[in-house]
């Protein structure tokens, strides 16, 4: 913008140095009239009287008349022949001057595309290291998972051959119990046996009796034992049926948090290529509305110089022929050189649209191939949870199947063991047929010795029946620490994918930062070029304007003289009047030359990491931790600063040392402007269209306690004055005031500049507002909202836009 404003000024004095030799060659065109005709009128006077002596005059006139035609014809062949020679050394000297900058140009350019292609190297390594981690993290966990499962088998089978021992040892003693009291009931017998046939029937009828009881508790207790079995399947086919639902919910969890960063990627990169598409619009709308400028520029000078040869070639044909063929010739080689300079600068411009392109396309290839390996990379993540779960469900099966199996052989044992008591019951019924039952307390002993058989049988099978239950709890449990892990797992790949995602942010944003630098250098090159080639351009038509008034006749030297005078009162001419918005304005001088305080402004700039805390007493610089700031409010030494990259609401301490900080509060919002009213947090987000409260969540973090909708679609700042609440929207370019309540109502709306981004109020009641784009700052009256004063800020570092503002220290 200076070097645009100092060639219009350039621009503006070669037009009035121009206007003022025009006028000067009209007032020596009508001097010399007027002195022609004054020296007719004399001549015809004394012409009558003088005639002889004016003949002999004449004569002497015109032989001193022809030795000066040869004296300027000599003249002006030398100062053509040096003319030619500057204009060749001239020509020599630009094409070295462009030959230079084309190299510099391609020099420029392979050092460029050599970064560019670094960093896409880079990124690549990262994303595959990224990769073999997690391809390392699903070996171990298949391994982890493998060994449980050995684990696991191994444990049954030591139950199983326990199990086994248990009943072979159960069988040998029932053996041996039988086979010692068959030898004593053979040895009773025989000693009883006469006593037998007189109580056969009454032991019959008691043994029926009691087979009848027996055969009903058997009965009973295979119904309830029964009815157990059934109970214990449902309840694990209930338990079954929770695993697969909880099982089903993680996994929709899972997917629908899947698809939500997905989402919010594509989101993200859409906003990305929006970007991206403006600049590169905004880009080719400036380079070609410099490039009409410049085009219009030099048609008019060439035309200016058109005009002004013809007014000079005619003037000249007036008193000399041989002076209009100079001037002509001057004239054609002023046109070449005006045709070669717009015929250089077309190639320069084909050659900046071709590197433009080359460099856009390389950088779209380059994000294709990123967002292609991002979605390949989270397919293979989803092929892999989703064999992890098949897995985890078969593993359920098998565990469920090998439990319904063992219960089922515990139910064939039970029903062995009732049939081998059945059996032996008839048995020892056949005995007491044949044999003489007559003892009361041996068949009480006999029934006794049953029932406490049966009741180790019984307690075998509670037993057998609480370490199936044990065993399945020891599967839910394993189950559920299979679930923790698969959570902790997932955990830990969606903070990975976040730092992969933050990365890859951060490198294209880095790599757009480039691309921004080095066109606006290569802008302001051809910039700088263009202005030099004006000044030379300048500078070749006022000597040739020298070299014709040094053709002219004998008045040149009073004429060079005026020339001369005229100049020098050109070059006391005053400056250009100041700007508009003056760099230092003396109020604000003197309002902080009387502070005893000093003023402190906070400014965040969006394309820088530090925060300036700046006054016009002196400046400060304070390295932070984040690098877009968006929002700025003092509480006495305590600064907060919200950051839209990290999502973010920083808390510094202002010390003898500088800045400190002293905690990071994470908002999940893409937060544009943020303040505080009685230690709540109030932020607008611009993608959410919102403006939310945040209060302390009771853990060290916030929490989001309301939202309410923006008043426009792209909210940029956020200000509360101590009464209400002001916001800005950069749609609309206009202020909002909202009622402090339950519905932010709002109540005026105002007027504001091309992008506002920050407001602030001071002590004594006054209002204030940042512009992004102007980098500047306007006061305003309360209430309407008009501009009172506008100030800039000179010793503001860079040319990135302002991002907010705060105000402390009066």
């Amino acid at each position: 913008e200076l070097r645009r404003k100092d060639a219009e000024r350039h621009r503006e004095q070669l037009d009035a140095d121009r206007r003022a030799l025009a006028e000067w060659q009209r007032k020596r065109d009508s001097e010399h009239l007027a002195a022609q005709e004054t020296v007719e009128r004399q001549h015809a006077a004394r012409e009558a009287e003088l005639r002889e002596a004016h003949a002999r005059d004449l004569e002497t006139a015109r032989a001193g008349h022809a030795e000066q035609l040869r004296r300027l014809e000599g003249e002006i062949a030398r100062l053509r022949d040096r003319h030619e020679g500057e204009l060749k050394l001239r020509d020599e000297e630009a094409a070295r001057l462009f030959s230079k900058i084309r190299s510099d140009d391609a020099e420029r350019d392979s050092r460029t595309r050599a970064e560019f292609e670094a960093q896409r190297l880079q990124h690549a390594a990262e994303f595959e290291r990224l990769n073999g981690e997690l391809a390392r993290q699903q070996e171990r966990f298949q391994a982890e998972r493998s060994a449980l499962i050995a684990q696991f088998e191994a444990a049954r089978a030591v139950y199983a051959r326990e199990l086994e021992a248990a009943k072979a040892e159960l069988s040998r003693r029932f053996d041996a119990e039988l086979e010692r009291h068959a030898k004593s009931h053979a040895d009773e017998l025989r000693t009883t046996v006469s006593e037998s046939a007189k109580r056969e029937e009454e032991l019959r009828k008691l043994h029926s009796e009691q087979a009848a009881r027996l055969k009903d508790e058997v009965e009973r207790l295979k119904a309830h034992y029964e009815a157990e079995l059934a109970s214990r399947r449902q309840d694990a086919q209930h338990l079954r049926e929770n695993l697969r639902a909880q099982f089903a919910e993680q996994f929709q969890r899972l997917r629908s948090e899947i698809e939500r960063v997905r989402e919010r990627h594509e989101r993200e990169l859409a906003a990305r290529q929006e970007e991206t598409r403006r600049q590169r619009e905004a880009l080719s709308a400036s380079h070609a509305e410099q490039v009409r400028r410049l085009q219009e520029e030099a048609e008019r000078l060439k035309q200016e110089a058109l005009r002004q040869a013809e007014a000079q070639r005619q003037a000249e044909e007036e008193r000399s022929g041989r002076t209009a063929a100079g001037a002509d010739a001057l004239h054609a080689k002023y046109r070449e050189q005006l045709d070669r300079l717009a015929a250089q600068m077309q190639q320069q411009q084909q050659g900046f649209q071709a590197e433009r392109g080359v460099l856009l396309s390389d950088f779209e290839k380059v994000r294709q191939s990123d967002a292609a390996k991002h979605a390949e990379s989270m397919k293979a993540l989803e092929d892999s949870r989703q064999a992890e779960a098949l897995r985890h469900a078969e593993a359920l099966k098998a565990a469920e199947d090998s439990r319904q199996a063992e219960a089922l052989r515990q139910a064939e044992t039970l029903r062995a063991l009732e049939a081998a008591r059945q059996a032996d019951a008839a048995k020892h019924a056949q005995t007491l047929q044949t044999l003489d039952a007559s003892h009361k307390a041996q068949q009480t002993e006999l029934l006794k010795q049953a029932e406490a058989r049966f009741e180790a049988l019984r307690q075998e099978a509670a037993r057998r029946i609480q370490a199936a239950m044990a065993e399945t709890q020891g599967v839910r449990e394993q189950t559920a620490k299979s679930r923790q892990d698969l959570e902790t797992q997932r955990a830990a790949i969606l903070e990975q994918e976040a730092a992969v995602r933050q990365q890859d942010a951060q490198r294209y944003e880095q790599a757009l930062h480039a691309l921004e630098k080095f066109f606006l250098e290569r802008n302001n090159e051809r910039l700088r070029d263009t202005v030099e080639q004006l000044e030379q351009m300048r500078r070749s038509y006022s000597k040739m304007l020298e070299s014709q008034k040094a053709e002219a006749t004998a008045e040149c030297d009073r004429l060079r003289q005026q020339v001369e005078s005229l100049r020098q009162e050109l070059l006391k001419r005053p400056d250009p009047p100041p700007e508009l918005l003056p760099p230092k304005p003396p109020l604000l001088r003197r309002r902080l030359a009387q502070a005893a305080g000093g003023v402190a402004a906070a400014l965040g700039l969006a394309a820088a990491a530090v925060f300036a805390w700046s006054s016009w007493l002196g400046n400060k610089k304070h390295p932070i931790a984040f690098s877009h700031p968006t929002g700025l409010v003092w509480e006495g030494d305590t600064l907060w600063a919200s950051d839209w990259f990290d999502q973010s609401i920083h808390q510094l301490k202002l010390g003898p040392e500088g800045l400190t900080s002293v905690k990071r509060f994470p908002v999940s919002a893409h937060i544009m402007g943020m303040t505080r009213i009685n230690g709540t947090f109030y932020v607008v987000d611009s993608w959410a269209r919102l403006i939310e409260r945040w209060v302390p969540d009771g853990q060290g973090g916030l929490a989001m306690d309301r939202s309410w909708p923006s008043p426009a679609d792209k909210p940029s700042a956020i200000h509360f004055d101590g009464k209400n609440l002001w916001t800005a929207d950069a749609s609309t370019r206009r202020i909002y005031r909202h009622n402090v309540g339950e519905d932010l109502e709002v109540l005026d709306h105002f007027p504001a500049e091309e992008h506002p981004v920050g407001m602030a109020s001071d002590e004594s009641g006054g209002f204030w507002s940042a512009d992004a784009a102007h980098r500047v700052f306007l006061r305003r009256q309360t209430p309407g909202m008009a501009v009172l004063e506008t100030y800039r800020f000179p010793e503001l570092p860079g040319t990135g836009h302002i991002s907010c503002l705060a105000w402390k220290g009066g």
